[in-house]
């Protein structure tokens, strides 16, 4: 049974977390898991039912499944969360122009524009 599904969008190189709360008794330990793969090595870990990602990657992206299991039984899947990786943006200065700054004042400016690093 799925409780909810969240979807959320974050850069690379950024942390994240993801919270699976649950209840029972008695109180049900709870596991994430990477749909189709593991989750990653030495940059994640799991704290009283929360997910961290740490430095997070492209290879990142997927969904994410929370399972609860106690001495009752394991549930179905608790909690799943899908999460986009988007690539840090970064800045670089494409050309200079000359902007009129008062009636008689000509002042050298330099553009920039913001580019996907994808």
């Amino acid at each position: 049974m799925i409780q909810y599904l969240d979807f959320t969008r974050v850069l690379v190189g950024d942390n994240y977390s993801m919270e699976c709360v649950i209840a029972g008794w008695p109180k049900p330990m709870v596991e994430w898991e990477k749909y189709g793969d593991i989750l990653p090595e030495k940059r994640s870990e799991v704290v009283y039912g929360t997910l961290y990602l740490y430095n997070i990657r492209l290879d990142d992206r997927g969904t994410y499944i929370c399972r609860a299991s106690s001495s009752n039984g394991q549930s179905d899947i608790a909690y799943t969360a899908l999460l986009e990786v988007l690539g840090k943006k970064k800045k670089r200065i494409i050309g200079e122009m000359n902007v009129l700054c008062s009636d008689r004042t000509t002042e050298s400016c330099s553009t920039t524009r913001f580019i996907n690093s994808n």
